[in-house]
């Protein structure tokens, strides 16, 4: 059983190999595979994490394409050169998702918010509270893996509204882990890497495959189909065996 505070439960969730069975029987190109895994993942949740952290651009556009490729998920969107039309509309969006509350396409896309939310006897859409228990265990989760939230690069219309449980904040989580992951194979540290690894499964079973299919959802439901196909690339990623 692990004794990371943050990571409690079995270790059998994780789908993983027990340390016994790992040190000393990597190969060279076993261990190359496995970074490259986590490179992958950590790749692909950081892409998502910054097209909600940055305003659309031709390079974060650029990104999730390639992501979506990797991934067998492409965007129709996203196949071909977008139009300054297209990029000022996927703008439009972009504010109307994170920023304006009275927009229809508005959504308060956090944990707290998401979790638990519905349509209401009167007919509208209810969210939860900014702050919940959730989003106090997700903080206690950066601290115990060493995530500083502060540190994550995003526009500044964006950076003053974000929260330990924003998506963009716990996308960007999943690719600090991944990360710690991928460099811990290439240096042959497989109890290390099982400890990351173990520290993601821990966070995707508790938080992210909690919510992030609602916010797909959400996105869906008001129109926003580019962030809801980021989503769905990140829902991907959490799935996608790990060989």
């Amino acid at each position: 059983m692990c004794g990371h505070p943050f990571v409690c439960k079995c270790q059998a969730r994780a789908g993983l190999w027990e340390e016994g069975e790992l040190m000393g029987q990597q190969t060279d190109m076993e261990l190359e595979q496995r970074a490259l895994g986590a490179r992958g993942r950590a790749v692909t949740f950081d892409v998502c994490a910054s097209a909600f952290l940055n305003e659309p651009s031709e390079q974060v556009l650029a990104d999730v394409a390639l992501v979506g490729q990797a991934l067998g998920a492409e965007f129709e969107g996203l196949s071909g050169e977008v139009s300054a039309e297209e990029l000022a509309e996927l703008r439009r969006c972009f504010n109307d998702v994170l920023f304006v509350a009275v927009s229809p396409r508005f959504v308060p896309l956090q944990e707290s918010c998401l979790v638990g939310s519905g349509v209401g006897s009167d007919g509208k859409m209810h969210y939860g509270s900014v702050q919940s228990s959730r989003s106090d265990h997700v903080q206690r989760c950066y601290k115990a893996a060493g995530f500083d939230m502060a540190a994550v690069p995003a526009c500044p219309v964006v950076k003053g509204t974000l929260r330990c449980d924003s998506l963009a904040c716990e996308l960007a989580f999943l690719a600090y882990l991944a990360n710690g992951e991928s460099l811990a194979w290439q240096k042959g540290a497989a109890e290390e890497a099982l400890h990351w690894n173990r520290l993601a499964a821990e966070f995707a079973h508790d938080h992210a495959r909690v919510w992030f299919a609602t916010a797909r959802d959400r996105m869906q439901t008001v129109g926003a189909a580019f962030y809801a196909h980021v989503c769905d690339l990140a829902i991907r990623a959490l799935e996608a065996p790990q060989d």
